[in-house]
């Protein structure tokens, strides 16, 4: 065969397996400065075609951090003929870089001696590199975990004998430097009451490759031992099962230890309390059942604690109230913090008394399961009885109440009766409807009769109402009211009043104002309580002005102001008080019981509302009754 035939039969071949490899196979002609071949796998790797490289349409892009180390390296075989290695990251066409690995041989041109052709094998290793990154930057933050953690951690090196790392805190732990512990000049300092049980944990981990843990005293650089806590792990070689290292983790453990033994010490005194209290304590177990239980079960129950121990808590409670004390252990184990219980319980001579019993689970740890139950038990016999008693006392106030709550409804009748009459009496011989009296002075008395008649029924209704209020059986009939027509109602009831005392009478009521749901008859009774008291104490010429406006949260602000005497800033605490009076001489001219107030307060407060008062001698009194904003009704057109 010629020459030029096996040259071109060689090509085919080579071609042949470069179409066919995965990876991707480059051949530059460096004589004439182009890129001559460029297998399919390119694609795959690149994102780029072959005709995307050849037609010389992208630039290999090279990672800026990687560049001119490529350089170097492909320039090494360009110029000095050198097979060179690179391995780098490479930019696909997507954006993205993926590690690759490329071999380069050179092709010498046999007349001139110098590198005619480089064929290039490019392998992706991406998965492989970020193998090794991943597992470069877990021994990077292993060291800096180790490093930076308040443990001490120590790496043994068992076939050498030696230790072959130790964390920078072993100085904070021991008080001696790192160098100091890997030089081995000095042994470790276990407390000679701990030395040979540390040694033989120790020797199951190094002899017999198992996970072994020592919690022991330790000698600190200055002389003082410390309670420290060890966990070994083995380093195993699986082909010949010999330990090569041991991984330990050594945590200072003294806070721990020293409330141990805190706690150790306060078990004991809380014995010694229990021992000595009055009250039965005791721990059981999650079933019920006394484990511990103090002396004072004795004087309590007549048992010995001895005879308690194991018998279930509810054992002694009397058949009717046993069915307490298990609903009292089911919410504690439905998680309850705590459960109580009062029960009757039998005494060892067959009396039962009254026992106060508290649980409480006790455990290690706030998120730790429950342990075992601590309780208290009371003898609550007395407060049993003082129960009892409050009990009696309580339906006998109930029975007064009820008898109070009739002698309102009989005195009612039994005053308000003989008043009508005499008042209807009155106004028939006033108005001369059986005939002329005779003597005029006939018509002024019953004219006073009519006047002193209805002074007492008003004085007899305000005693019996501020009566019903406070003993909470005044029942109010709630509907929704116009505050333009109730205003208008009570100016009229009072306007004769007013003008008697010549004092102008002035009311006003904001626009849109919504209808307010409450009982008519009481509204007006706050209405007419409040113009009254302000009229009787303005002069001839003064003013009184009831108005009424929106409150910012939607409720209602009703005021009556008068510019009349005032109230002395002294007295303005005891307003609302029943039966109080100032005493001075305008309220010595003034009659009444001095239920007004504190009747228009408890009225209004019925209400879910308030009052307030302000007041100033000599210019005048204001008094603001609110009522809230649920209190307000839209009526729809």
């Amino acid at each position: 065969m010629a020459p030029e035939a096996v040259a071109r039969e060689s090509e085919e071949q080579y071609r042949l397996l470069a179409d066919s490899s995965i990876d991707m196979i480059l051949v530059d002609n460096v004589e004439e400065g182009r890129r001559q071949y460029i297998s399919p796998a390119c694609f795959a790797l690149t994102g780029y075609t072959p005709e995307e490289y050849l037609d010389g349409g992208f630039v290999e892009s090279v990672h800026p951090d990687d560049f001119d180390r490529v350089a170097r390296e492909r320039a090494e075989t360009i110029e000095n003929g050198a097979a060179t290695r690179s391995t780098y990251r490479l930019q696909r066409k997507d954006g993205s870089y993926r590690w690759v690995d490329v071999r380069r041989n050179p092709i010498f041109n046999p007349e001139t001696g110098r590198v005619r052709l480089v064929h290039s094998i490019v392998r992706d290793v991406d998965d492989r590199e970020r193998a090794y990154h991943d597992l470069h930057a877990s021994e990077e933050r292993y060291r800096l975990l180790a490093d930076n953690s308040t443990d001490m951690i120590l790496v043994f090196n068992v076939v050498e004998g030696r230790r072959h790392y130790v964390s920078p805190s072993c100085l904070a732990l021991t008080g001696y430097t790192v160098e100091e512990y890997l030089s081995n000049r000095f042994a470790e300092c276990v407390h000679p009451d701990d030395a040979e049980r540390v040694a033989r944990e120790r020797d199951g981990t190094v002899k017999h490759g198992l996970k072994t843990q020592s919690t022991y005293r330790t000698r600190h650089r200055d002389g003082n031992y410390r309670w420290v806590e060890v966990r070994r792990s083995p380093i195993i070689d699986p082909a010949t099962g010999q330990v090569l290292l041991m991984h330990a983790v050594v945590r200072d453990v003294e806070d721990r230890e020293r409330a141990y033994r805190d706690l150790h010490a306060s078990e004991e005194r809380y014995r010694l309390l229990a021992d000595n209290a009055t009250d039965m304590i005791g721990r059981l177990d999650l079933a019920g059942r006394p484990t511990y239980i103090s002396p004072a079960c004795l004087p309590i129950l007549g048992y010995a604690p001895d005879e308690l121990i194991g018998q279930p808590i509810g054992e002694l409670a009397h058949p009717e109230d046993r069915h307490l004390v298990d609903d009292a252990f089911r919410r504690l184990g439905s998680g309850a913090a705590t459960a109580s219980v009062i029960y009757r319980a039998r005494r060892r001579d067959g009396v039962y008394l009254w026992l106060h019993l508290v649980m409480q689970h006790l455990r290690s740890g706030s998120a730790e399961a429950p342990r075992e139950i601590v309780t208290t038990i009371r003898d609550f016999t007395p407060q049993k009885a003082i129960e009892e008693r409050l009990e009696a006392a309580r339906a006998e106030a109930e029975r007064a109440n009820q008898a109070r709550t009739a002698f309102f409804s009989n005195m009612s009748h039994e005053l308000r009766t003989p008043l009508n009459a005499i008042i209807g009496y009155s106004e028939m011989m006033r108005a001369g409807a059986l005939g002329p009296l005779g003597n005029p002075k006939y018509k002024e008395f019953a004219a006073r009769i009519e006047e002193g008649g209805h002074h007492l029924l008003n004085l007899i209704n305000d005693i019996l109402d501020y009566a019903k209020v406070e003993a909470g059986v005044l029942v109010l009939h709630e509907e929704p009211l116009d505050l333009v027509a109730e205003f208008r109602a009570a100016a009229g009831i009072i306007e004769a009043k007013a003008l008697l005392g010549k004092v102008a009478l002035e009311t006003a009521v904001a626009a849109d104002m919504p209808y307010l749901r409450a009982d008519p008859t009481r509204l007006k009774q706050i209405l007419l309580n409040l113009l009254s008291n302000a009229i009787k104490f303005t002069a001839p010429g003064g003013a009184v002005a009831l108005s009424a406006a929106t409150a910012a949260d939607g409720g209602f602000v009703i005021t009556v102001e008068d510019n009349g005497c005032g109230i002395d800033e002294a007295d303005l605490p005891h307003v609302f008080e029943a039966f109080w009076q100032a005493d001075n001489a305008r309220n010595r001219k003034a009659d009444g019981t001095g239920l007004g107030l504190p009747l228009v307060r408890a009225l209004t407060e019925m209400h879910d509302g308030t009052v307030e008062i302000s007041s100033q001698v000599g210019t005048g009194t204001k008094v603001v009754v609110t009522f809230p904003t649920d209190r307000a009704v839209r009526l729809s057109a």
